[in-house]
């Protein structure tokens, strides 16, 4: 009896491993692009604006004569920290920021933070409109 057992629970571990291989094996692959939001702060703005005429400010070089459009919030997890993880974060800022209304975003957070190679980009900041 103690041998048929063996036989069993061996055959049983070798089908479950299969099982797992073929699991992993045909798993779709998640894609890593940054994933964000702008949570307006009034009616949703009608003015057409271009993601290249998007400007990045800080709270010393803001404008004066500004209108707050929404907050933006975006993580991007990325395998290697390069220079292209960085620029697409930026332009997926400016491309939210466009399709808000707002032709630029004032930086509360920019962090590109984690080990070489699992790492995480965070940008948050207030998209506005300047006139």
């Amino acid at each position: 009896m103690e041998k048929n057992a063996f036989i069993r629970s061996l055959v049983s571990t070798a089908v479950a491993l299969v099982v797992v291989g073929l699991i992993v094996l045909f798993m779709p692959k998640m894609p890593l692009a940054p994933k964000g939001v702008v949570l307006p702060v009034g009616p949703v703005s009608s003015v057409k604006v271009k993601p290249e005429d998007v400007a990045f400010y800080d709270s010393l070089s803001v404008p004066l004569n500004f209108k707050a459009v929404g907050w933006l919030n975006i993580r991007y997890h990325v395998l290697n920290q390069t220079s292209e993880a960085i620029e697409k974060v930026n332009a997926y800022a400016k491309e939210l920021a466009a399709k808000a209304g707002g032709n630029g975003i004032i930086l509360d957070i920019a962090i590109h933070a984690g080990r070489s190679d699992l790492a995480v980009q965070v940008l948050e900041g207030q998209v506005i409109y300047t006139r």
